[in-house]
């Protein structure tokens, strides 16, 4: 069995320069560190998705990285449930 944890960001607005990806690359690895395995979590960004995505992801949450970060907006969808006493 394979475990994964995805988070996926975009850039707040496409016609915004950005001078490095960096900023976007982090917000994908709070959304990743933030979930379990078997989690997919994307940024706010979800309303570019179809509505079919969109309702997999369910409702706006907020999605804790590290202790001293703030929390951020995210959503979640659950890929692949995990098996009873797997941790994180």
């Amino acid at each position: 069995m394979r475990c994964f944890r995805i988070g996926i960001a975009t850039a707040n607005s496409p016609a915004t320069p950005c001078n490095s990806p960096v900023p976007v690359i982090s917000n994908a690895t709070r959304l990743e560190k933030g979930g379990v395995t078997g989690e997919s979590r994307v940024s706010t960004a979800l309303q570019g998705f179809p509505r079919s995505i969109q309702r997999l992801y369910g409702g706006e949450e907020e999605i804790r990285g590290k202790k001293h970060e703030k929390p951020q907006n995210g959503h979640r969808c659950v890929v692949v449930p995990r098996p009873p006493g797997m941790s994180r």
